[in-house]
């Protein structure tokens, strides 16, 4: 197996232990989201960096640009299938109960701003197809943004 795909199953499988040891921990929360989103950021640029230059030490191949771009490349997308799968897996299957948070939250701000008379206002004035909505039909278009958000699949490619 290449050194590229070892450091970016590697990397990803750290990235996986350190995202599944936070449920016991508690920082499954919303608060803590920067903290997963940056530590996933940093993981892909050690599998990147990290397979580069292993792949490099090694000297089998062409010195080129393009060559170091495809070793890059290769063990940046395998870390990434790698951590798309399982966040598909997780935010489904492991803690479904995040998502139903979110949309819980978005849906109680959704509810404030309609039931004020002076921001209601103030959101129809600034969508024109808003104007002609009830109170139900504008919270009813609302809910449609967070269900798609926070769904499995969509928080996979976040």
């Amino acid at each position: 197996m290449k050194v590229t795909f070892r450091v970016a199953i590697i990397t990803a499988i750290c990235w996986i232990a350190f995202k599944l040891v936070g449920i016991p921990l508690g920082i499954n929360i919303p608060n803590y989201t920067t903290l997963f989103v940056l530590t996933n950021i940093f993981g892909l640029l050690v599998a990147v960096s990290v397979g580069l230059y292993l792949q490099k030490r090694k000297g089998l191949e062409d010195d080129n640009m393009l060559t170091d771009i495809k070793n890059g490349m290769t063990s940046g997308v395998v870390y990434s299938l790698i951590v798309c799968g399982f966040l598909y897996f997780y935010y489904e299957k492991i803690d479904p109960d995040y998502n139903k948070k979110m949309i819980a939250e978005r849906e109680m701000y959704f509810k404030t701003i309609i039931d004020d008379p002076q921001k209601l206002k103030e959101l129809k004035a600034s969508n024109k197809d808003l104007e002609v909505m009830t109170k139900e039909e504008i919270f009813i278009e609302f809910q449609k943004t967070p269900k798609m958000l926070f769904s499995g699949k969509f928080m996979m490619t976040f």
